[in-house]
């Protein structure tokens, strides 16, 4: 059986999939926000929440939408607008339901999400990096990251270069895939079906 050489593999940490602008206009709830983040919020940003009434309020957070564990402490508040640090909040990486509330009464937003970028990437255990395997599928696998619920697996013939762009997101360039997933778990067969659904060609698109 012949062997071939595994090029370019990488493994990608993401919080959120499909995230379209997260900007959010008045409707139900009592504090109505008019920009939120959008995409991966980098643990060192300093990131803006708004909201059209002119009062005070504090960001809850929490891991569903029915409970609100923690108060993010914020860098600036004033009426209408707060600001914070993910890594001085603290809020560590994830995908976080969130919420305005008023200080001084139970008035709040419609939920929402923050998600946090972990702050290093997944180290590759299967296969090792340049190693050769044999067949047409082989068993990758690569260390947890706390605090992530899905990975990104891409899988291109061509050297792949990562950029951030304008906003600090980044941006993958000089790939040819022939392959790409999104998992929760830590391992997948090469060649697998996206478990996501997210990307229903067998060539990752």
């Amino acid at each position: 059986m012949s062997c071939k050489t595994l090029r370019s593999l990488i493994v990608l940490s993401v919080l959120g999939m499909g995230l379209g602008p997260a900007v959010c206009f008045a409707g139900a709830g009592d504090i109505h926000p008019t920009e939120i983040p959008e995409g991966l919020i980098a643990p060192n940003e300093l990131v803006y929440v708004r909201w059209l009434e002119p009062v005070t309020a504090i960001l809850e957070v929490g891991p569903s939408a029915v409970e609100w564990t923690d108060t993010v402490s914020t860098i600036s508040s004033t009426p209408g607008e707060l600001s914070f640090q993910p890594d001085l909040a603290p809020l560590g990486a994830g995908a976080w339901s969130a919420r305005l509330r008023h200080e001084g009464s139970e008035d709040t937003s419609l939920p929402f999400y923050l998600f946090v970028e972990a702050p290093t990437a997944p180290v590759m255990t299967l296969p090792q990096s340049g190693g050769e395997i044999e067949g047409a599928s082989t068993l990758l696998s690569w260390e947890p990251v706390l605090g992530v619920p899905y990975y990104h697996v891409l899988f291109s013939d061509q050297e792949i270069v990562i950029e951030e762009d304008e906003n600090g997101d980044p941006v993958i360039s000089g790939a040819n895939l022939t392959w790409q997933v999104i998992v929760s778990e830590t391992s997948i067969e090469y060649g697998a079906p996206d478990p996501s659904g997210f990307f229903t060609e067998m060539n990752g698109t």
